[in-house]
């Protein structure tokens, strides 16, 4: 089975959309190509690939999901990996295997979004650090102990170890 996937890129959003029908795929690409996008993408794709099997299930750029705000999609995924869990679990009758399935799936997933937020906020933000801001402990409690006395620091202040 081959796919044709049509991805054009605007300045504020991309679109991407799959089709099985050379001409329904030409058609979009068109339409697309009348709207002025920054760069259209026409791609034939061979589903038999083991990688474009797990991106047409699991990538919300090639997934039916891809229409629907990335929250929800994340949602969905995150239900329906619950369901397969649950499936696998009775499928080999074991209470056990489906605990150790659920747990195991919620992780992987949380794994994948947690290092998508970081490419995402690497890649949206050049300066992008995990703790924004360069505060030691004491500054950002905004106040220090000497010798068991309370100094306030000025608020305006950043601070640094190194001043």
């Amino acid at each position: 089975m081959t796919l044709y996937r049509v991805k054009a890129t605007f300045s504020n959003k991309t679109i991407v959309k799959l089709f099985d029908d050379i001409y329904d795929a030409i058609d979009f690409r068109d339409t697309m190509d009348a709207n002025y996008p920054k760069y259209v993408e026409f791609k034939k794709i061979n589903v038999w690939n083991p990688i474009v099997m797990f991106k047409l299930i699991m990538d919300e750029n090639y997934n039916p999901l891809s229409v629907i705000p990335r929250l929800k999609a994340h949602y969905i995924m995150q239900t329906l990996a619950f369901v397969w869990s649950v499936a696998f679990g009775f499928y080999v009758s074991s209470f056990f295997l489906f605990s150790l399935s659920a747990v195991a799936h919620v992780l992987l997933i949380l794994a994948c979004v947690y290092t998508y937020g970081i490419f995402n906020g690497a890649r949206k933000n050049t300066g992008f650090d995990l703790r924004p801001g360069y505060h030691s402990v004491n500054r950002t409690r905004q106040h220090m102990w000497v010798n068991g006395q309370r100094i306030a620091l000025d608020s305006n202040d950043p601070g640094g170890e190194h001043e």
